[in-house]
This record gives C-alpha cells, structure tokens and sequence, in this order.
C-alpha cells in the first residue's frame, strides 16, 4: 500500500504529556496510531469489519478499535480514512509491561510481540524453525538485547519443533502456543480471506510474560473479503485457504502452522467446537456493514471525488459493480 497515491500514515506521540497516550475518537489512550487509507479497498470498510468480526471471536485479547475520519493534511484534504491504534504494548488494547534494555529484568519470558512477514520488515528478523520469517515487533531496536532475541527466537524455535516434529496425537506444541487464541483467529483468517493471511505477512502473534504464545490481532484486511485475486481460492466464500497446503505464492514455505494444526485432531475438534458455538453471532454483520455504509456515504463520496477508481489499481484487484 505504501506504493499507491493515497498514502497512509503513522502517528507516535512523544513522550512530553500523559507519557504520550492520547485517546483518540474515544477510543482509549495509546501513543501509536496509524491512519489507514483503504486505497485498495472500494468499499473503505474491510479493515472496520475485520475488526468486527475480531470483537465476536473474543478468545483474541486484543483487537484494535478504529473510527472512520476525513483527513485534512496542513490545510489540504487527502480522504476517508480510518484512524486505528495499531499493534503495540504502549496502548489501550494490549496491557503487558515492555522489556527495555536498561531495566535489565531477571524475567524475559515476555512481553513479545512477532509478525510474519516474508518482507523482514522490523528492526529484528528470526525464522520459526524452518517455516519462515518473523519479525520482531516489540522490544524495538532502542530496547533490544541479545538476550531478548535469543529468548524470543527459541520460543519461535520450539514451538516450531513441537508441532511439526511430533506426532498429530502429541500435545508438547500445547505448552508453547495457546489453543483458544490459535482457533480463533485461525476461523476468523479462514472467514474474512486475507491474501497476507497463510503466514505471508500481517500476521501477528505476541508472548505476555511468563505466558504462551498467542494469536492476535487480527491487521491489514485491504486484501480480503474476495477484494483480490491473487492466491488460491481467496475470491469464494465456498473454499479454505487456511487449513489445506496450497501452492500458492503468497506463503512463505510449502506447510505452515495452520496447515500443521489442522492436521491435529484437539486442533480441529477445537475449531469446530468453536464455530458451532460463534457461528450465530456472525449473522449481524449484514446490518453492521449497513450501519457502516451509511455512515461513510457522504465522505466515500468526497473521497472518490480526489480519488478516482476507474480502473483498477493492480491486476490483481477485482472489481464488482
């Protein structure tokens, strides 16, 4: 997205008032925010419902509030935007004390924040055993040790050898990764169909001190909801894209964790417990999305005025009426 004509931008406070948290739009206090432009999405709402739907799968700790605004830049309008905390420990959504390099803690269980990005994006990049790239989110670089990488690589490390190395009956990768988070992002990526979505980028995971594993928040849904046509079965709501390998491009080794965790049986009948049990309170969405529309119709208008999508930004990207 960064490459599109309607940019989006980043916002962190300094450190001078309220330690820099700030609530914005009522939406609890956090020092980093970010203002998304939905240039890819025509319909300015995925990244609103994908929060939405990360609500009603409440076993994610964390998932971002956002409010929709017009943004005015030094006097000139830029767009229809939504400003959203983004995934940090310094916000209203994830609570858990920041490891910093001069406190010299006893403890480095945690805090812990990854992303799986193929791009190798953050100031620190480790593989999870053989199956990708991670980046290190949080402690950032001014709070990074070597002891803090090492700790976060090995918690990468032996969850990946847990869940691969045993057998499908084995329980080992259970002490390193939470199952009630892993179930229920795995059923919210596996509804909402983001492109990033297989391990590819986007996708988050954080470590609360002491604590295991954990998937969340769900981030970047411009790529979802059939709005691109670019990995396998993505476009239907019909088919999976999460549970079965693929040969697509968008992942970053030929089986991923989901693709290993569907393979368990506790996995499975976890998620399938799960979407018997939430699958109901999905049936809201349809007025949400409505209730949404309305809103935004006068600034999608406006926004669409500066804006123009009369044709298609990458080759990629469908287009429906």
């Amino acid at each position: 997205s960064w490459s599109f004509a309607k940019k989006g931008f980043n916002l962190k406070f300094p450190k001078i008032d309220n330690d820099g948290k700030y609530n914005l739009c009522d939406m609890g206090k956090s020092r980093k925010w970010a203002l998304v432009a939905n240039h890819y999405d025509r319909s300015l709402l995925r990244n609103t419902v994908a929060n939405e739907v990360g609500d009603i799968f409440d076993n994610l700790t964390f998932t971002p509030n956002d409010a929709a605004v017009d943004l005015y830049v030094n006097g000139p309008y830029r767009g229809s935007y939504i400003l959203i905390e983004r995934v940090n420990f310094e916000g209203a959504g994830l609570d858990y004390p920041e490891l910093k390099a001069e406190d010299n803690p006893a403890d480095i269980s945690g805090s812990y924040l990854f992303e799986w990005d193929f791009r190798k994006g953050a100031d620190n990049n480790f593989t999870a055993g053989s199956r990708g790239w991670v980046g290190l989110k949080e402690p950032e670089d001014e709070d990074y040790t070597s002891a803090f990488g090492n700790y976060a690589n090995n918690a990468l490390d032996r969850a990946d050898r847990d869940l691969f190395d045993g057998s499908i009956n084995d329980d080992d990768w259970k002490q390193w990764i939470d199952i009630d988070t892993a179930v229920d992002y795995y059923l919210a990526m596996e509804y909402l169909k983001p492109v990033d979505g297989n391990m590819w980028a986007s996708v988050y995971m954080y470590k609360p001190f002491g604590g295991k594993i954990e998937f969340g928040p769900l981030w970047d849904f411009d790529l979802a909801m059939g709005s691109a046509d670019r990995a396998g079965n993505v476009v239907s709501p019909q088919s999976w894209y999460l549970r079965n390998p693929i040969n697509i491009s968008a992942r970053q080794t030929p089986e991923t964790w989901f693709n290993r965790l569907n393979e368990i049986p506790d996995f499975r009948n976890a998620a399938r417990a799960r979407w018997n049990q939430i699958e109901g309170e999905l049936d809201g969405l349809e007025s949400y999305i409505a209730s949404k529309r309305s809103l935004i119709a006068d600034s999608a208008a406006e926004n669409y005025k500066k804006w123009s999508h009369g044709s298609k930004i990458s080759k990629y990207q469908v287009i429906n009426s």
